[in-house]
């Protein structure tokens, strides 16, 4: 990979994961209710879904991804489905327990629901899966070893990725002192059931 091209996917990733999106949008909300620590967890979530879909179009396997449309429909309308559940969920918990600030820490139980959080927001996406195999190859070298180069676009995705969603989970740990009040945090939980409605209904419409 020359360096014009590093630097170019380098801008690309970097402004796709900059983009706000239900993924974003859970870090701030993780960051805001669970505190960074347990944020980073979500975080890391994000990070090995994304990088597993990053392997699938190292694998090539971009054939069978367009061919595979029953799997593309099960992955956009199971990831609606999933971003439908956590807004009903936002909308629907009580905001007592929430008003004492965020949560720093987390147990096994709580750090492993973060993840899978994360990771099924981001894995269950498929414009996230069409991107990695239909525009990271177009940053290949073909003339050049391929393993070297995959490696290096993954490796740079993972850092750009964690920094990027780490950032916005600090943004959201901060703003939790201004959702101290119950009518403050309820209208918050309130905008953000129905922003992931619109994302799952985005996706529906869409995708």
């Amino acid at each position: 990979m020359t360096q014009s091209l590093f630097l170019a996917f380098l801008a690309v990733i970097t402004a796709l994961l900059l983009s706000p999106g239900p993924s974003v949008w859970l870090a701030i909300h993780n960051g805001l209710t669970h505190g960074v620590r347990g944020a980073l967890i979500g975080v890391l979530g994000n990070v090995t879904a994304f990088q597993g879909l990053m392997a699938v179009s190292a694998l090539s396997l971009s054939a069978m991804v367009q061919i595979a449309a029953p799997t593309l429909w099960l992955m956009q309308y199971g990831g609606a489905a999933y971003l439908a559940y956590l807004g009903i969920r936002l909308l629907t918990t009580p905001v007592g327990a929430a008003t004492h600030g965020p949560e720093n820490g987390a147990g096994p139980t709580r750090a492993w629901r973060l993840f899978r959080q994360a990771f099924l927001v981001t894995a269950s996406n498929p414009k996230a899966l069409m991107f990695v195999v239909a525009l990271l190859p177009q940053f290949v070298d073909p003339a050049r070893p391929l393993l070297p180069q995959w490696g290096l676009m993954a490796l740079t995705t993972a850092m750009v990725h964690l920094c990027v969603y780490w950032g916005y989970a600090v943004l959201g740990h901060r703003a939790s002192a201004y959702l101290m009040d119950r009518r403050i945090r309820r209208l918050y939980n309130g905008a953000s059931g129905l922003l992931f409605l619109g994302f799952a209904v985005g996706w529906l419409l869409l995708a």
